[in-house]
């Protein structure tokens, strides 16, 4: 779809997949980068960076402009330490306010990007091979 978009073609695409359609709505969604920078920068990660920060290593449930829920899943248990866990519920709380739309998918896309390096995936697997000795790093500020 990206290369049809390039050669100013019509493009139309499908999937099962709802990681694959964020995906893809992200590449083929327009954004100016003088927006994207000014709302990345002025708002976006001044909140993420609070809403860590502020949490002091406990579960914050409730904050003035958005809720934090951590979803109770044992596979997000076997891949993600509960630290981590803590610390994706914030971002992605903090991203699911976002009212722009096109801001929200693409900030959905970056978070998405985080998640191999931030979990117990073992980095140079393709398949899912949970590496219980790697070190995870904290939370991107």
């Amino acid at each position: 779809m990206v290369e049809a978009i390039v050669k100013e073609r019509q493009a139309y695409g499908t999937d099962i997949n709802p990681v694959s359609v964020l995906i893809s709505k992200a590449k083929t969604t327009p954004i100016e980068p003088a927006f994207l920078k000014q709302q990345v920068s002025s708002s976006l990660l001044g909140k993420v960076k609070s809403g860590i920060a502020n949490r002091h290593g406990q579960m914050l449930l409730v904050r003035d402009d958005f809720d934090i829920k951590i979803p109770a899943n044992k596979r997000l248990d076997y891949w993600f330490p509960e630290k981590r866990k803590k610390d994706l519920a914030t971002i992605l709380s903090i991203i699911n306010t976002i009212e722009d739309e096109r801001l929200r998918i693409f900030s959905l896309y970056a978070i998405s990007n985080i998640l191999k390096g931030y979990s117990n995936w073992m980095m140079k697997s393709v398949k899912p091979t949970r590496d219980k000795s790697k070190i995870i790093a904290d939370a991107p500020s």
